[in-house]
């Protein structure tokens, strides 16, 4: 990663997405895939993936957590962290610095979920809103993560619970799969759920 034509020290979060338009290509293989994020769990916790496959799934940097020196990169405050990481990263972040106000606050959502709906390639459940007052210290450390996730209204559907398996996960809890008559959800058959 390079900001301003330095090397970056520093810390990222992002997440791991795979694109609908990736995930086609997958389930041509796979036919049994459900759905891109389904695939995307299912491809990094196999022992021995598949190279070609791997390269389906896309980093998404979302956020600066910490940086050496923040002045060398031009980063003042939380836009200016997205704008940054929008001029470097292919899968950066949609971001739109702007003014909310709560009357405001249910359209806004609903334009989002529809633009996301309409043009976006990867699969969205929502927005996170973050603060352009989150504060940096001298370290480049955030001081204070100003910030939300707001989920926008999922699909539902009612169903027949048929079974309840019971499976051990990797640090030793016992999690619950709920299977149910299979339903149509965001287009892909879905008959478990995790309890």
């Amino acid at each position: 990663v390079s900001f301003n034509n330095e090397n970056f020290t520093g810390a990222i979060r992002g997440e791991l997405l795979m694109s609908f338009s990736n995930f086609k290509k997958l389930e041509s293989v796979h036919p049994n895939c459900r759905n891109p994020r389904n695939s995307v769990a299912g491809l990094i916790n196999q022992k021995d993936a598949d190279e070609s496959e791997l390269k389906l799934i896309y980093l998404v940097i979302y956020s600066i957590m910490a940086a050496d020196d923040l002045d060398k990169y031009g980063i003042s405050d939380q836009c200016s962290v997205f704008k940054k990481l929008n001029s470097i990263h292919k899968t950066a972040p949609w971001c739109d610095c702007t003014e909310l106000h709560e009357a405001s606050f249910q359209s806004y959502m609903r334009d989002c979920k529809d633009m996301f709906d309409n043009a976006c390639d990867y699969p969205s459940d929502g927005i996170v809103i973050a603060s352009n007052s989150i504060e940096y210290d001298k370290q480049g450390l955030t001081l204070d993560w100003a910030s939300q996730a707001f989920k926008f209204p999922s699909e539902q559907a009612i169903v027949t619970v048929t079974d309840v398996e019971w499976n051990l996960s990797k640090t030793g809890y016992m999690i619950p799969k709920v299977k149910f008559s299979p339903v149509i959800l965001a287009g892909t058959s879905v008959e478990y759920a995790t309890g």
